[in-house]
């Protein structure tokens, strides 16, 4: 019966969610967010060419 309950549960909870509550937003400066941002993606490229070479190196194997 607990099983139905917490069923129950979750179903009530997409259909009449909590309301979220509301959080005063800081200004952010937009520099130094565009900065942070453009770091975050030369991060992420560093990461992941690695990555893509050894997929491009698999699909080339296979391809033979």
């Amino acid at each position: 019966m607990s099983e139905d309950r917490s069923m129950k549960e979750l179903i009530m909870s997409f259909i009449s969610p909590d309301l979220p509550v509301p959080k005063e937003v800081e200004d952010v400066d937009t520099e130094s967010l565009i900065a942070y941002a453009e770091s975050t993606l030369s991060q992420v490229e560093g990461e992941t060419k690695g990555i893509e070479n050894k997929l491009a190196a698999l699909d080339s194997e296979e391809s033979k």
